[in-house]
């Protein structure tokens, strides 16, 4: 009888079927706990594998981050020592190495920069000198006659219709003392020397001395003009756009 029972109970399901809705309904809750927990446990499981990845990809990253900075920093110190010798000899290499990229972008813009700056230099004279020029590749749309156009057709590239033009802005400021009149005068002749020696560039003024509409900054109901616009009265602004098409 003892080994019947040891058998019986060793064995992983009952021989005969053993229904009771009174045992289901105790050993239903504790199986879907079990189902839970050991859901919860492959997730805590993932969730710990997933974070020790990444706090161990962390710690590689950071150890090739401060291998890199190490050699960033002996790089810069070795270009300091040799920037140090190139000017110990009179070379400045900074502004060989700025004027090459410089000339690499605009090259890369197609416009031609230096004839303009050259003939701006030659109009302002004796007498006058810029503040500051910015130089810019702007685009323009082609101007096409109506068969050139129909020629083209619709499938042409849209890039083809447009051109790169070089765009030159001045800006000229004059004392305080200078009459506006006399600022006016000297730059409309500045820009009509431009135009002379650039006939087929767009010379224009942006803005010109004295010119309270550019501004159009008033304090109070009085219309007392701010000191802002007392200095922006001396300076005057021309645009140089080209070669035309």
């Amino acid at each position: 009888d003892a080994l019947h029972a040891a058998y019986c109970a060793r064995k992983s399901k009952f021989i005969l079927p053993m229904q009771s809705a009174a045992i289901d309904n105790m050993t239903k809750p504790r199986k879907i706990a079990a189902a839970v927990i050991i859901g919860l446990l492959a997730l805590s499981a993932y969730f710990g594998y997933n974070a020790f990845s990444k706090w161990s990809s962390i710690n590689g990253k950071q150890g090739e981050l401060q291998i890199t900075q190490e050699r960033k920093t002996s790089v810069e110190q070795e270009y300091q020592a040799e920037l140090d010798k190139k000017k110990a000899v009179g070379f400045d290499f900074l502004l060989v190495s700025n004027s090459v990229s410089l000339h690499k972008d605009l090259g890369a813009e197609q416009i031609q920069p230096l004839i303009t700056l050259q003939e701006i230099g030659k109009s302002l004279g004796a007498d006058l000198t810029l503040d500051r020029i910015d130089v810019n590749a702007v685009q323009e749309k082609k101007k096409m006659a109506g068969n050139e156009r129909r020629s083209r057709g619709r499938n042409t590239n849209q890039a083809e219709n447009f051109v790169t033009l070089t765009e030159a802005i001045m800006t000229i400021s004059y004392d305080d003392s200078v009459e506006p009149d006399l600022g006016v005068r000297k730059t409309n002749e500045l820009r009509d020397r431009i135009a002379q020696r650039l006939p087929n560039y767009d010379v224009r003024i942006l803005k010109q001395v004295a010119d309270l509409s550019y501004t159009g900054n008033f304090v109070g109901e009085t219309g007392n003009v701010s000191i802002d616009d007392e200095q922006e009265d001396y300076i005057a602004e021309i645009s140089v756009r080209g070669p035309k098409q």
